[in-house]
């Protein structure tokens, strides 16, 4: 008689989850939720000149518009394209785009977990997932939430992570779908090739300094380096192809690549403030001083360690962020790329912390230090963010309306919306696209904003002539002039012979119908920042078709 073949109840029935991965599980979706609820009452803060420029977009590409063909902007385009399907999806209301937002970052919050807890093990993957969410909160989940930077997270997460996920395996598809993520980072953003940076260094530094054990050869390093390439190659020749198809592939390379690069170059230039450290300490640093030194320090350590891990090489990406944003000036939203690695870092330094203060035989001083740095860290944005629950109605509607010009941006938007028919296009001049976002009104011109306008820039002529041309052919009825330096430009000297030159070449056909809007209800005022900046053109043979 055939003996029967045994069967384990390990092949029949699936291995019982443990008890702490369901707690971690717990802890995560808490803290998943905390992070959420916390951005639900700025949902309708206003919108940036830069927000304001994705979400236009987002509208006019269900509109069939093709960006940087049929409008400017020189960002590359994932973002475009995210707020047109949270539009198509969610409606056009500001609520949908911040709780969209919020929800993508809610996921990048999950991959930077999974990478943390693959890199550095569970207590790390819930300490990064805690500190990634409170520094999101800070740097760029109250105001300025919709910024390119902040998407981008996911994708360096992301791209970290397939990248991790390639130790011990030797099929090909981690790599690739490392490159591929790297490709959409730069796809949210130029400084995204930070990212792509890493992945060709890290497989040649690990050679050269003999991490790579599972082999000493360089050939496997270079056919690593060769698969991310391909990866990210493959993307971007599908977006390449996608604005090729469209009539846009030349209008893409023109405004990413080549006047992205002067007009960075030729701005931080002139901005020499970029080179001190009070700015980077005033406006990035703040209240999280605290975990960006343990997060660095942390990272340094992993690096230097006699027997480096999968992780050990994350400096590269700290140091290649904090380079490209120095570089690129002084702008605090250039600074978010860092909250991955420092997130990372200072999971993996809490994590060393928690084991030092709870293993046995501790003497009682060492453990009080230990505690001291957990805990003092989260001091600081315990404070700052708390801030915001305890903050009065006036102080929160002053948040929501975040200053001059965006506080005036909607009753811009009603008055042109109310004074011109749907369909009818009009022309900005400034830089406040956020106002054909909200007016629902097409622009008559490619250029959404004047800042690539009115500046040094070898290609400013061009575009400006761009500008006038699109006024006299299609002879819009209104006008709306932003008359704030801010507004037109970053080098306040070049703004009024820009404004003369304009108010020039419309001054037979265009006369100022208005410098404020109609009040909204009897008896209210419209904000006092209209009464001097914004003034309204009408066309002077034209009528208001709404009377």
């Amino acid at each position: 008689m055939s003996k029967q073949p045994n069967r384990s109840t390990s092949s029949s029935t699936p291995p019982r989850t443990h008890p702490r991965q369901w707690t971690d599980l717990f802890l995560l979706v808490l803290l998943l939720a905390g992070s959420f609820l916390a951005r639900v009452p700025f949902r309708e803060v206003e919108l940036i000149r830069d927000e304001g420029e994705y979400a236009y977009i987002g509208q006019q590409i269900l509109q069939g518009a093709v960006p940087y063909a049929d409008i400017y902007n020189q960002k590359t385009p994932f973002v475009f394209y995210f707020m047109a399907i949270t539009q198509e999806l969610f409606g056009s209301s500001l609520s949908a785009i911040r709780l969209s937002t919020a929800l993508w970052g809610l996921a990048a919050t999950v991959v930077i977990y999974l990478l943390a807890q693959t890199l550095f093990g569970r207590l790390a993957g819930l300490w990064t997932a805690a500190v990634f969410s409170i520094m999101t909160l800070d740097e760029c989940g109250v105001v300025h939430s919709a910024n390119t930077e902040f998407f981008m997270l996911f994708w360096i997460a992301l791209a970290v992570y397939f990248w991790v996920r390639r130790f011990g395996n030797t099929r090909p598809i981690w790599p690739l779908l490392a490159g591929a993520a790297a490709a959409m980072a730069y796809q949210t953003k130029q400084i995204g090739a930070v990212v792509l940076f890493f992945l060709t260094i890290d497989p040649l530094w690990r050679w050269l300094i003999g991490a790579n054990a599972w082999s000493s050869s360089w050939r496997p390093s270079l056919r690593t380096i060769g698969l991310a390439l391909t990866g990210a190659l493959v993307l971007t020749t599908a977006v390449l192809g996608y604005f090729a198809w469209n009539g846009a592939l030349g209008a893409y390379i023109e405004c990413t690549w080549m006047n992205n690069w002067q007009y960075v170059g030729i701005r931080t230039g002139n901005l020499t403030s970029r080179l001190v450290l009070s700015d980077l300490v005033r406006e990035n640093i703040k209240w999280d001083i605290g975990f960006w030194l343990i997060g660095a320090i942390a990272l340094v350590i992993a690096g230097i360690r006699r027997k480096p891990a999968a992780g050990h090489t994350l400096w590269l990406i700290l140091v290649g962020f904090g380079v490209a944003a120095i570089s690129a000036g002084e702008y605090p939203q250039y600074y978010i790329p860092l909250i991955v690695p420092l997130s990372l870092g200072c999971g993996l330094g809490f994590s060393w912390a928690w084991i030092w203060c709870t293993t046995p035989g501790r003497h009682m001083i060492f453990r009080i230090a230990g505690w001291l740095l957990i805990l003092g860290p989260w001091i600081g944005p315990a404070i700052h963010n708390g801030s915001y629950l305890l903050m009065s109605q006036q102080q929160f509607q002053h948040v929501k309306q975040i200053g001059t010009p965006f506080d005036a941006s909607r009753e811009v938007a009603a008055y042109l919306a109310e004074h011109s028919l749907p369909g009818e296009c009009t022309i900005i001049v400034g830089s406040e696209p956020q106002i054909y976002y909200y007016a629902n009104r097409k622009a008559c011109t490619r250029m959404v904003f004047t800042y690539p306008i009115v500046g040094n820039y070898a290609y400013a002529n061009r575009l400006e002539q761009e500008l006038l041309e699109d006024v006299k052919k299609h002879r819009p009825r209104y006008i709306a002039v932003i008359k704030i330096y801010k507004s037109i430009s970053e080098f306040p000297f070049y703004v009024d012979p820009f404004l003369d030159r304009f108010f020039d070449a419309v001054a037979e056909e265009y006369g100022v119908e208005v410098k404020l809007p109609r009040p909204q209800t009897a008896g209210t005022r419209a904000p006092a920042s209209l009464n001097e900046y914004v003034w309204i053109l009408r066309r002077l043979d034209s009528i208001d078709p709404t009377h």
